[in-house]
């Protein structure tokens, strides 16, 4: 009889023990779903301000274009001024 009090102690607390990893493997397994979430937002987030970016370079590039147009000067020139100004400032 006392072996098999002694047994059950030993399963009962083997139990526990199992217990506490399972808990432990729910709150890993919620904390890479969030994770994950967070991933794809930010992976979505990236690709529309990739795309706002290539927008704002071609209206920046357009911009560059006209002026030097209008006033006759280099792009380079015009982006060597503004480097210019902008460490005066």
């Amino acid at each position: 009889m006392q072996i098999i009090v002694a047994q059950n102690k030993k399963l009962i607390k083997y139990c526990n023990t199992l217990r506490g990893y399972y808990v432990k493997s729910i709150k890993a397994i919620k904390k890479y779903e969030q994770l994950q979430q967070e991933n794809t937002d930010l992976k979505h987030e990236n690709k529309e301000l990739k795309k706002k970016n290539h927008k704002l370079n071609k209206y920046i590039s357009n911009i560059f274009e006209v002026v030097s147009k209008i006033f006759k000067i280099s792009k380079e020139r015009i982006i060597e001024e503004i480097k210019k100004h902008i460490k005066e400032v």
